[in-house]
């Protein structure tokens, strides 16, 4: 992973790395949640237009037990996917 990171550094620019998430399999559950995670969750808010329709969308905070077990059924779902990937390539 730090060698893809090494490449990538000289290889793209600086905005370019900013989009870029580096993260092993372990990891990946922590992206998702911090991608569905709004950043403010104001529900004064303007709704959002979606394909023509406005659409309100509040968020509730997911309970500490239900982030780990999401984290370790996401977890499983990729160890199975990686070792079914291994055991093609050999």
């Amino acid at each position: 992973l730090n060698n893809i990171r090494k490449k990538a550094e000289t290889d793209l620019s600086a905005d370019q790395i900013q989009n870029i998430s580096f993260l092993e399999p372990e990891n990946f559950h922590l992206l998702l949640e911090s991608l569905n995670n709004p950043k403010t969750s104001d529900p004064a808010s303007a709704p959002a237009r979606l394909k023509g329709y406005k659409v309100r969308a509040e968020f509730k905070q997911m309970p500490e037990s239900e982030k780990r077990s999401t984290g370790k059924v996401i977890l499983d779902i990729l160890s199975n996917a990686i070792k079914r990937k291994g055991g093609k390539d050999r």
